[in-house]
């Protein structure tokens, strides 16, 4: 039997589900909202990640598009975000090529931050109970990366983890709690090596 607490039933009344999912309530996917946005940005993508790499400025308008934004990132294809409007890019952000961030609640890159090919920012999650998993509940937690991160190639990072300013993670690392700011973090799951 488990003793997970069963999750909340979400309000389909309340006034603006996309938050709502995005809050850290249990939900069941389908609301008309989030899929209205995940299919506009599943769109801007698929543009994005068309595009031959001379077409920079393209590439940045189309980088707004998504975020919904005036962000001066650089981000290198492929990619894939699933809630533009969830994804709030800092100044001089680089994302290298391979990201995928799965950003049902809110994903938040500070300035100057790096983040190497193949990562993951993973902000939704299941229950362990297969009851509720196979009713399709899911729990959306926010990631925040500060300013001047460096995300090294493969790193993956958990629903509801901040990665504090000047923070790195080693290739490879699955990052599942918060990290202080000017540590470097490895393994699986990440743990604190030493400050840089």
């Amino acid at each position: 039997m488990s003793t997970q607490r069963k999750p909340d039933t979400p309000d389909p009344n309340h006034p603006n589900t996309l938050d709502y999912v995005a809050s850290g309530n249990w939900f069941q996917p389908g609301c008309s909202a989030f899929q209205d946005e995940r299919a506009r940005t599943l769109d801007l993508v698929h543009e994005f990640n068309a595009l031959p790499p001379t077409q920079q400025e393209r590439a940045q308008e189309l980088l707004r598009q998504i975020t919904c934004s005036d962000t001066h990132a650089t981000v290198g294809g492929p990619f894939f975000v699933e809630v533009g409007k969830h994804l709030h890019l800092g100044e001089r952000v680089f994302i290298n090529t391979g990201a995928t961030i799965l950003n049902t609640a809110h994903v938040t890159i500070g300035d100057g931050t790096m983040i190497g090919p193949n990562c993951q920012l993973i902000t939704v999650t299941h229950p362990l109970d297969r009851e509720q998993r196979a009713a399709g509940w899911e729990r959306a937690e926010p990631i925040t990366l500060g300013k001047d991160v460096w995300l090294a190639a493969g790193v993956t990072v958990l629903p509801g983890v901040t990665l504090g300013d000047a923070a790195v993670a080693a290739a490879g690392a699955v990052v599942t709690k918060d990290v202080p700011p000017g540590v470097l973090v490895a393994g699986v799951p990440a743990r604190v090596v030493r400050e840089v």
